[in-house]
């Protein structure tokens, strides 16, 4: 949950609700946008491709992470629950004999 954790802080910019961190690495440039009681993170990698992800603080210890359908839920950086939303087929009424 903390923007340093990604990389180098390249700049830090307060906006009306959230904190915006630009962070780079050797190799990416994130954006994250980071709520002002810091229990939430929004995190988007900056470039050609449009992949992002939502961090939700549980506890000290604890965060879950949102990828599109998928919620994986972290405790001491070890994932212990990963959900995921699954397209499925109604469910049909069988004809009785």
């Amino acid at each position: 949950m903390n923007p340093e954790d990604y990389g180098v802080i390249r700049n830090k910019q307060l906006h009306h609700n959230y904190t915006r961190y630009i962070v780079s690495d050797n190799k990416r440039i994130y954006e994250i946008d980071m709520s002002l009681d810091k229990l939430t993170n929004k995190v988007t990698i900056l470039g050609l491709s449009d992949f992002n992800w939502t961090d939700t603080k549980l506890s000290d210890d604890s965060f879950k992470r949102q990828i599109g359908k998928t919620t994986i839920t972290f405790l001491d950086s070890d994932i212990i629950l990963i959900e995921k939303q699954l397209n499925a087929k109604s469910f049909r009424r069988l004809r009785s004999m």
